[in-house]
């Protein structure tokens, strides 16, 4: 019977907790005996910009990741381009421009971050050509000659 009792007790004090109280200042709980409320996650970051990176999948693809990169400033990322066989000097030093002093990575990338790929790629088995705009106004043509080993291609010459 204390039981019975007790019912009517406990759920006359329930609700007489529930009556419009106004819920605490700062967001807590809506009612009190309950547990706060928990803030909503915050947004994630936004993840940060991808920078540029060396895409040697296509002669074309490589001459764009050229031009990015020297964009970019990033151009250690250019390491690797130089055909590791039979490259040119001039491909050779584009390969190793940030190992250069700072003025002529200043000059690369004045003279390659403008460049873009001017004209139909074209594709003869392992070697290619690209023709290319660059310079400061991006204006000079030029072709780069690249080679394609264990399936990625290299700058070879221009």
């Amino acid at each position: 019977m204390r039981i019975r009792a007790l019912v009517p007790l406990l759920l006359a004090f329930t609700l007489a907790g529930c009556g419009g109280e106004d819920p605490p200042a700062g967001g807590g709980g809506t009612k009190p005996g309950t547990p706060p409320t928990p803030a909503p996650a915050p947004a994630p970051a936004p993840a940060p910009a991808a920078g540029p990176k060396l895409d040697a999948s296509s002669p074309k693809a490589l001459a764009e990741s050229i031009f990015a990169i020297a964009r970019s400033g990033d151009l250690a990322l250019l390491a690797t381009i130089a055909d590791p066989q039979d490259a040119d000097s001039d491909s050779k030093d584009v390969a190793n421009i940030a190992k250069a002093p700072a003025d002529h990575q200043a000059g690369f990338r004045a003279a390659f971050g403008p460049g873009s790929v001017s004209g139909e790629v074209k594709v003869e088995g392992d070697v290619a050509e690209v023709p290319i705009l660059f310079g400061p106004g991006g204006t000079k043509q030029e072709t780069f000659k690249m080679v394609k080993r264990a399936g990625l291609w290299y700058l070879q010459s221009f």
